[in-house]
């Protein structure tokens, strides 16, 4: 019973001594997540790659304001606005199997509406985030809807710094027109 009781001291000395500066230190990484900024603002620009089954494949240009809002340790949820420029018909012109030629449409002016839910951490003072939701896109043409996936990096202060990343966006119109945009986007963060 006597090495029993040794061993249950043991122990829990053992643990207090390694507990207690793991439970500090933990207590101390907790005390700066809280620190941070809740919100954040992205406005970003970029070149986006452009596909679709009634488009051309072209480069255009993008922007995106998001605005993220942490919820949980991990856990962001917000929305991003996005838009993107076009212009008109093209000259390429298509046969498809019925023999009636149909030109293709240039990428059209649009803007989208997306909700975001994303998870983030920070790792040596770097935000590393990955951001996926719904998204609604309007403007020239039908309405299409669809996904949107990203990831972004950001450097910089507590407040201000710059953000680079990728998006990718699917999407369809209810008569079966998909577009696809993917590309590199960079711009300023904003934390609150």
């Amino acid at each position: 019973m006597q090495s029993i009781r040794v061993a249950f001291r043991s122990i829990v000395l053992g643990a207090c001594c390694v507990g207690a500066p793991l439970g500090a230190s933990l207590g101390a990484q907790a005390a700066v997540r809280a620190s941070e900024p809740a919100a954040r603002l992205d406005v970003t620009v970029g070149s986006a790659a452009a596909s679709g089954s009634t488009l051309r494949e072209e480069s255009t240009w993008t922007m995106q304001a998001a605005l993220t809002r942490r919820v949980a340790r991990a856990l962001r949820v917000g929305g991003a606005w996005t838009w993107r420029r076009g212009g008109g018909r093209s000259d390429i012109c298509v046969l498809p199997p019925d023999n009636s030629p149909s030109c293709l449409d240039r990428v059209p002016r649009q803007s989208q509406a997306t909700l975001l839910l994303g998870t983030g951490t920070q790792l040596d003072g770097v935000d590393v985030d990955l951001v996926a939701g719904p998204a609604l896109a309007f403007g020239e043409g039908r309405p299409l809807h669809g996904v949107m996936l990203g990831g972004d990096v950001g450097l910089g202060g507590e407040v201000f710094g710059f953000v680079v990343g990728y998006r990718f966006t699917t999407l369809r119109s209810r008569a079966g027109d998909r577009q696809q945009y993917r590309g590199p986007q960079l711009g300023v963060r904003v934390a609150f």
